[in-house]
């Protein structure tokens, strides 16, 4: 039973994977986890949180996303999750993004955070809103590539 939980975070990604390709999409970008910063400043959290993962955006307010990073707590979950931005607040997308992350003392864990992103032409950003901090990413929009040889 204890490797098919340590399985899950696997499955997880190979669905995402799936899903990410199979979608039309308007734009991907290459996500980069890097700074957190938490409230409580006596506990001694990681604040350090790099990370990777692949964003495909499918409308101006509905995104999903999967990738990893190194956590407050000194580890390495996955996470694949949507982000969901109804509402503008001048050129910022605010909303919430919600899904599954390991690492966090059980095999999957439900996640769920409020969030700003802006997006550039080619750059953006996005700070996330937990309930013990906030964190930083930074997104590089990927090239599309049109049909035909490479």
């Amino acid at each position: 039973m204890r490797s098919m939980r340590a399985a899950i975070p696997y499955a997880v990604a190979v669905l995402a994977l799936v899903a990410h390709g199979a979608c039309a999409h308007a734009a991907d970008y290459l996500i980069v986890t890097d700074r957190a910063y938490h409230f409580n400043r006596t506990r001694g959290y990681n604040e350090h949180n790099f990370g990777l993962g692949l964003e495909r955006e499918f409308s101006s307010s509905l995104a999903g996303e999967f990738g990893f990073y190194r956590n407050s707590f000194y580890r390495e979950p996955a996470y694949a999750w949507a982000i969901y931005t109804p509402w503008r607040a001048g050129d910022w997308s605010v909303g919430t993004d919600f899904g599954l992350v390991t690492g966090y003392g059980h095999p999957v864990a439900p996640w769920l955070t409020g969030l700003v992103t802006r997006d550039w032409s080619r750059f953006g950003v996005s700070v996330l809103f937990a309930r013990d901090g906030v964190a930083l990413q930074l997104k590089w929009k990927l090239e599309k590539k049109g049909p035909g040889p490479n």
